[in-house]
């Protein structure tokens, strides 16, 4: 979900990934130190106009899910 959303719009912060995540302002930060130490993300800027753009790792992966999509089926 936050990979679209940065995906989509370019970047994100982190009152934006509580909000669409309904997450608290902990928990966001503790998601957003992994998603950067898995390189999905990276930080740009500090302070109150920090932001996170996609990381070496998440533009791989979003590269990979546009070339092999996850197609829903319904069993009959």
């Amino acid at each position: 979900m936050v990979l679209s959303y940065v995906q989509q719009h370019g970047q994100i912060r982190r009152a934006e990934i509580m909000g669409l995540c309904h997450l608290s302002e902990g928990q966001a930060k503790d998601l957003l130190k992994r998603m950067q130490g898995s390189e999905l993300l990276r930080l740009e800027g500090a302070g109150r106009g920090a932001f996170y753009r996609m990381g070496e790792r998440g533009q791989k992966r979003m590269k990979t899910d546009e070339e092999h999509p996850i197609v829903a089926t319904r069993e009959r």
